[in-house]
């Protein structure tokens, strides 16, 4: 339980980051949440990770002003889509290059799968109107430009929650055998 507490502590921490500097030095699409998915996909196991998403992305719709869920779903399927990649296909040990390759592929996807998404909730009328020309030439390479950058920095960010929930976990009292 304290690891999940830690874990929203930690997320919001970097809702902060994105939302109150980023997003003023117009570091607008870059998302530190999908970086920390991505990396909690190559450390973390599948139940911690697919909750780890679930709740990034219900965060992220619940502050986004577009129609709720499209984050979530997104998000999920990124995690799912990646997380069979890297199990199946590639090298079980995780490496910069995967990590890297990894964070590329999911600021590609997200955008894929955010638009395919908003033509799903399109037949609801829930859809939100999106430029494409802007998306494409400008919001989708700078997103892959920012977040590759702040990789490294997150996945520190990452290895440091970890280690501090283990020195939680080493802290606590342990019931009495007898």
């Amino acid at each position: 339980m304290k690891r999940y507490i830690l874990w929203l502590i930690a997320i919001f921490v970097l809702i902060v980051l994105q939302s109150a500097v980023f997003i003023p030095l117009n570091f607008d699409h870059v998302n530190l949440l999908l970086v920390l998915i991505v990396v909690s996909l190559l450390f973390a196991d599948f139940d911690f990770g697919l909750i780890f998403s679930t709740i990034c992305g219900l965060i992220l719709d619940f502050l986004s002003g577009i129609p709720d869920g499209i984050f979530a779903f997104s998000l999920v399927s990124i995690f799912l889509i990646l997380y069979f990649v890297v199990n199946n296909v590639l090298a079980k040990e995780p490496s910069l290059l995967i990590l890297f390759a990894s964070v590329a592929v999911a600021t590609l996807l997200f955008f894929g799968l955010f638009l395919l998404y908003n033509q799903i909730f399109k037949m609801f009328g829930l859809a939100t109107v999106i430029n494409y020309k802007s998306l494409l030439l400008f919001d989708l390479p700078s997103a892959l430009v920012f977040n590759l950058l702040l990789t490294f920095p997150v996945l520190k960010y990452y290895t440091w929650v970890e280690n501090l929930n283990r020195k939680l976990s080493k802290n606590d009292p342990q019931p009495v055998s007898s």
